[in-house]
């Protein structure tokens, strides 16, 4: 029967997790352009571990790229497809790693 093919079967993407790295480096600014391109989101799921708050204060810093659709989500088992899920424990206001300094904004 053609609609109990496997292949015919939507399956859920890979979920990838990355992780923000040191508030101050480079890996937010790595991180939002590698996801810039929509089309990526067609291959895996990414669950970003870090700080939506500082996803968004890089993501205002970076110029010439597009919005992008951010889904916070409290764990990578609520991740979305085709959505870019940041999952965080840290609570900003009592955490030092979710403090960006402006020196550290840099071009890469």
């Amino acid at each position: 029967n053609p609609k109990h093919n496997l292949y015919n079967m939507a399956l859920p993407k890979l979920v990838v997790g990355i992780t923000q790295g040191d508030s101050n480096g480079i890996g937010y600014e790595v991180i939002i352009k590698s996801l810039a391109d929509e089309r990526i989101l067609d291959s895996f799921t990414p669950v970003i571990y870090g700080s939506s708050k500082l996803m968004g204060f890089y993501r205002k810093t970076l110029h010439n790229i597009g919005p992008m659709d951010i889904n916070v989500i409290p764990s990578a088992a609520e991740a979305r497809q085709k959505k870019i899920n940041t999952a965080s424990k840290i609570h900003c206001s009592q955490a030092p790693i979710c403090r960006a300094s402006p020196a550290a904004l840099r071009p890469i």
